[in-house]
């Protein structure tokens, strides 16, 4: 893997830039310009609703929440006596709105705030962000004529929050299902360095989607010490990783709308890196995929970090996007005696390898090192000609992420 700190950097504009439970702003924001209306419509229900738009983030009444016919019912509205905060709660899920302060949202994972949104009071009306609590009940928003109408609707999906073991730890996943279909095809999703469960720009959560849209459940993980785990980065290392990625793989296997003999893993960066490594340890995993799949992470440990992590038991790195993370002795024995090349020689299912031809963190080459390692004849590649590390989600520009999204759902509904 080259130029490591170059990939912390862009990777951590997923965590720095995305609010909580916000999708890209990039794919379907209005734009940041200040309007006092838009039509915003519910299946075929058309209210005209007095908005706010302010730095991208469109705000509406919060009781527009509570007379929306699709989540009233689930939901508790608490309006204080001055009208400057509002709690809205059910079983799994709670906003706290204040005027002026972070939007608080707590779910199975804990209680986080939101900086950069801040609900407000006009007059004697609170607004709150209309797309980050709509998407956090589990609906879907689109944008339409440059954010004069707003469509929210039901999505094609099911998605839960949990917590599952693996050897006495606590993992937080997400897992997506169709609403509809038995014996679906499933995959694991596994994430980068520093990254998180919804990954960079949020691309995580439009593969789950994506798979959802072609009847394939999907469940997505945080390692240990990054997004919602509650654990030190310090123990991370491949054998924790495994342990992550095989209990996703067995949760899977829990439900009875999957099929247990067609899940398959993949991962992006180090997650490919993980991905080898579960694939090579379990034969459960009956295909392979991986975004810009590093093979090779020495360049992430001097040889003078590594004299350290032998003395203190890990090595710091910084990385200005998000606090700074331990790396554990055990992950540095592994990066220098683990290689990964060979485990790959080890894995019978067949994988797919896609990278981005300007890709300067994981060579474009490594995929043909790929391909020669595993013995499945049916391994592939597939080079996206202008896509970067990051397959260009930061760019504007959804062609090459949408490529990628259609090249992974096709090779799983076909070797699954």
């Amino acid at each position: 893997m080259k130029n490591f700190k170059k990939l912390a950097l862009v990777s951590g504009l997923a965590v720095s830039l995305m609010p909580l439970g916000t999708l890209a702003q990039t794919k379907t924001s209005p734009e940041a310009n200040s309007q006092k209306s838009i039509q915003v419509y519910f299946d075929k229900d058309q209210h005209g609703v007095a908005t706010r738009l302010i730095k991208g983030v469109t705000y509406v009444p919060w009781d527009y929440f509570k007379d929306l016919k699709a989540i009233k019912d689930l939901y508790k509205f608490d309006l204080s006596e001055d009208k400057k905060e509002v709690k809205i709660t059910s079983e799994d899920l709670s906003f706290d709105l204040v005027a002026d302060k972070a939007v608080k949202v707590k779910n199975i994972f804990g209680e986080k705030e939101i900086e950069d949104i801040k609900p407000f009071l006009e007059g004697d009306k609170l607004y709150v962000p209309l797309r980050l609590i709509a998407e956090k009940m589990g609906l879907k928003v689109e944008f339409e004529k440059v954010g004069m109408i707003a469509r929210l609707g039901e999505k094609s999906y099911l998605q839960k929050n949990l917590l599952i073991d693996a050897n006495g730890r606590k993992v937080p996943a997400v897992v997506t299902l169709p609403k509809e279909g038995k014996a679906l095809k499933a995959v694991v999703m596994l994430h980068g360095t520093g990254s998180n469960k919804d990954e960079a720009g949020n691309g995580y959560v439009y593969m789950a989607e994506k798979f959802a849209e072609n009847k394939i459940a999907s469940i997505r993980i945080d390692f240990m010490g990054v997004g919602d785990s509650k654990e030190d980065y310090i123990g991370y290392d491949y054998k924790t990783a495994t342990e992550d990625a095989l209990a996703a793989k067995d949760y899977l296997k829990s439900l009875e709308q999957v099929d247990k003999d067609k899940i398959g893993v993949m991962g992006w960066s180090q997650g490919g890196t993980d991905a080898f490594l579960a694939a090579a340890a379990s034969e459960d995993f009956k295909s392979v995929l991986t975004w810009a799949g590093a093979l090779d992470l020495s360049d992430m440990m001097t040889d003078a970090q590594y004299k350290e992590a032998e003395k203190n038991g890990y090595y710091t790195v910084e990385f200005g996007w998000r606090s700074p993370l331990k790396f554990g002795l055990s992950w540095a024995k592994d990066v220098k005696n683990v290689k990964i090349i060979d485990k790959i020689k080890g894995i019978k299912a067949p994988i797919m390898a896609i990278n981005g031809a300007k890709d300067d963190v994981v060579p474009p080459k490594s995929a043909d090192e790929i391909l020669k390692a595993s013995p499945n004849k049916e391994s592939k590649k597939h080079v996206i000609e202008k896509a970067d590390h990051t397959f260009n989600i930061f760019t504007g520009s959804m062609t090459e992420f949408d490529e990628l999204m259609d090249t992974t759902a096709k090779w799983f509904e076909k070797t699954l």
